[in-house]
């Protein structure tokens, strides 16, 4: 994250190939990190299942 800091001034915030949020690096960034200091609380079990839910809404099961 430092060189994101130190280099830009917008941020897009992509997940599951899906863009979040973009913006000002100073307002997307804390809630990137929030996001990500939470994920990592989580068991493995919850980041697994987090994933899955990820990926169910990305792809299309025919």
């Amino acid at each position: 994250m430092k060189q994101v800091r130190e280099f830009c001034t917008k941020i897009a915030w992509i997940e599951g190939g899906k863009l979040k949020e973009y913006g000002e690096l100073d307002e997307v960034l804390p809630k990137y990190e929030k996001f990500l200091s939470g994920f990592k609380k989580r068991s493995k079990k919850e980041q697994k299942q987090f994933r899955e839910e990820l990926d169910a809404s990305r792809f299309e099961v025919k």
